[in-house]
């Protein structure tokens, strides 16, 4: 399942509140998995996992609370950057670690091989 659609269920089926949700798979996870050392917060030494996202569109109106908005209404659609490990990876929605042109032709070029191994 979708990350928003956990932190949704464990608001509405488990009481949490907007932040205790999100708490549960940030921090609270990274304890569970005993890498809260290395991860599940924003401090400096640990990896930094991120997205911005974009609130101009009509999901973020009116935005009320940004936590709240981040669990019941922010959509994959809303990301505009990503960053992973503190390398910005997305940028504007548009990959940049990778040619997505020349991936796709890879791809393209495989597709044949692919294609004859599921028959």
């Amino acid at each position: 399942p979708s990350l928003p659609l956990v932190m949704t269920v464990a608001c509405l089926e488990m009481r949490l509140s907007p932040a205790e949700a999100l708490t549960a798979v940030t921090i609270n996870a990274a304890h569970a998995v005993g890498v809260a050392d290395e991860v599940g917060s924003l401090e400096p030494g640990k990896a930094a996992d991120m997205i911005l996202l974009d609130l101009g569109g009509p999901r973020a109106h009116p935005l009320f609370d940004p936590v709240t908005h981040l669990v019941f209404s922010a959509a994959a659609g809303d990301v505009r950057d990503v960053w992973v490990s503190g390398r910005r990876v997305v940028r504007a929605g548009a990959i940049t670690q990778v040619d997505l042109a020349e991936t796709l032709d890879a791809v393209a070029a495989l597709a044949p091989r692919i294609a004859a191994s599921v028959a």
